[in-house]
């Protein structure tokens, strides 16, 4: 269990349904869970929207591992713009 860092303070909710949590969670994302007996929990964190989740799959790590391996290992070419458009076709195409 975590130790409890700071003496408990006590707040008020003001008109607004508002606390300040201090300047130290200030700009951070926090998560917000209430409880069916009214006590609330809140999680300092980090958000990763939908669409960036997948990166987070444990079977996704070593394709992105691989592919930043390769392109440490590539210098890029010079390529016309109809040529990388074509072999992005091309390669979309046979996956």
């Amino acid at each position: 269990m975590n130790k409890v860092v700071a003496r408990p303070v006590l707040k008020t909710v003001g008109p607004n349904g508002q606390i300040s949590l201090g300047k130290h969670l200030a700009g951070r994302q926090v998560q917000v869970e209430e409880y069916e007996d009214g006590s609330i929990r809140i999680l300092p964190g980090v958000f990763v929207p939908d669409n960036e989740r997948w990166l987070l799959r444990s079977d996704v790590g070593a394709d992105l591992d691989s592919a930043l391996a390769a392109l440490a290992n590539h210098e890029p070419e010079d390529m016309p713009r109809v040529a990388l458009q074509k072999a992005i076709g091309d390669e979309a195409d046979n996956s």
